[in-house]
Formats: C-alpha cells, structure tokens, sequence
C-alpha cells in the first residue's frame, strides 16, 4: 500500500506531491528551526542553515 502524499502547489503553478509524514526535514530559516523543535519535531530536523544555534544540528 503506498503511503499517504499532499500535493500542493509552487509559484509558478506546477504541482508538488510531498509524503503526508516526512521522515527528513531541511530547515532555512532559524525561527523554522526553532518552532520545529518546540513542535516535537527536532528528530526529523537532518540540516539546517549556519545561523541556527542548536550544537546538535548538520549545518549546510
């Protein structure tokens, strides 16, 4: 059985099917970074950017 996918819609109108419950998560944005840990989220969180401050994260 396949697992569950969202589509969703880029700027430029091509669709974008995304798993419903991602295994891996690459945060861009500090402050993303950050709700994503305060979400419960932090296990999934596999890079992030040089300005995030968690010690435990890869950074790009």
């Amino acid at each position: 059985m396949p697992s569950a996918v969202r589509v969703f819609s880029e700027v430029i109108g091509e669709a974008v099917e995304l798993p419903d419950k991602p295994k891996r998560i690459v945060s861009l944005s500090p402050s993303i970074t950050e709700t994503l840990f305060e979400m419960g989220l932090g296990d999934r969180v596999t890079g992030v950017t040089v300005y995030c401050h968690r010690p435990s994260l890869r950074r790009w």
